[in-house]
């Protein structure tokens, strides 16, 4: 089995037996490359109560005028009998109905908005006022009130929102990303943000960010408009939530070591049946650096500190790094 927090570049090698490839955000991983076989799961949901909370402090924040108020303030204007929005009694509309999605649904029934959720199979647990697959994307755009983009970047998803998509929407939709936001065009979001006022984009995720890309950049004057909240990528950071995450992608290891078929199963693997065997756990051990590691390597030793805090029956030891040694499991 191959941990993998977040991957930057390409691996040298991948496993050629491994059990599950643990991940948070799917286009850090060149699936193609990997071998024939190999199930991959994700760490679905990770983060999902913290950036649902983000989510909906921006659509709050546009809804009630929070931050052109504050701006007014500031230039001795007290616009007290100025129309707000209540969002009690309008449509959420979820594009990837996952752990994010799900946990954003909970607070958007909360304050008496209905959902509206796609998803790849058109079908959930969750409570839904309406759910359909990708092909009803448009049905999704035309009844948003607030629209939240928490669907993982792939080569289906790429560039999905563009110019024709944002016409659909209503004139004064919300427009919250905290997915990737390669989903969205960038010209033609700032196109529409500047001939539509009353449209509003809450932006947490950029086409051009320090850890994918090296450094920040937008190739459109974004923040210079009124129309626009942003954020710097940071809904996943609520305090406590990294903790969580690494809970469940704990667990997630373990029912994959232990026979059971992990959760979030992504892609030709979905149907994998994992055999209950007993597992030979060898680990080979790496010393832990101490000075100039890299923040991907303080990840990892989290982790691995992790599998020994929530699993102390497991030969593992925190303070080392820690790589798995081939994988026994067949699948």
């Amino acid at each position: 089995m191959l941990l993998c927090v977040r991957c930057n570049a390409m691996m040298p090698s991948w496993p050629t037996s491994a059990t599950a490839l643990r991940v948070p955000e799917l286009d850090f991983i060149p699936l193609g490359e990997l071998p024939e076989g190999v199930p991959v799961a994700t760490n679905g949901g990770d983060n999902a109560e913290s950036m649902a909370e983000h989510a909906l402090a921006m659509a709050l924040a546009t809804a009630k005028r929070l931050i052109v108020e504050h701006e007014s303030l500031k230039h001795g204007q007290f616009n007290q009998f100025t129309q707000n929005r209540m969002l009690a009694g309008g449509v959420c509309g979820i594009f990837g109905f996952g752990g994010i999605g799900a946990a954003t649904a909970r607070l958007m029934h909360c304050i008496g908005m209905r959902v509206h959720a796609i998803n790849r199979h058109g079908r959930t647990d969750e409570r839904v006022d309406w759910i359909g697959t990708p092909e009803r994307l448009n049905e999704l755009l035309e009844a948003a009130d607030v629209l939240l983009i928490s669907a993982p970047l792939t080569r289906a998803t790429y560039g999905l929102i563009g110019a024709a998509e944002l016409r659909r929407m209503k004139d004064d939709a919300i427009l919250v990303n905290v997915a990737r936001e390669e989903i969205v065009q960038e010209r033609p979001l700032y196109d529409h943000l500047v001939r539509n006022p009353r449209f509003t984009a809450c932006i947490d995720a950029w086409w051009i960010e320090p850890v994918r890309h090296g450094e920040f950049r937008i190739d459109q004057p974004f923040l210079d408009l009124p129309n626009v909240i942003a954020s710097p990528h940071n809904s996943a950071q609520g305090g406590g939530s990294h903790d969580i995450s690494l809970r469940r992608a704990v667990e997630n290891c373990r029912r994959a070591l232990t026979g059971e078929a992990p959760l979030h199963v992504i892609g030709l693997w979905l149907n994998v049946r994992f055999r209950r065997r007993r597992l030979p756990v060898k680990w080979e051990t790496h010393a832990r650096p101490q000075s100039g590691v890299r923040p991907q390597q303080a990840i990892n030793t989290q982790l691995v500190d992790a599998l020994a805090r929530y699993t102390p029956d497991w030969p593992i030891e925190s303070s080392v790094h820690c790589r798995r040694a081939p994988a026994t499991l067949n699948c």
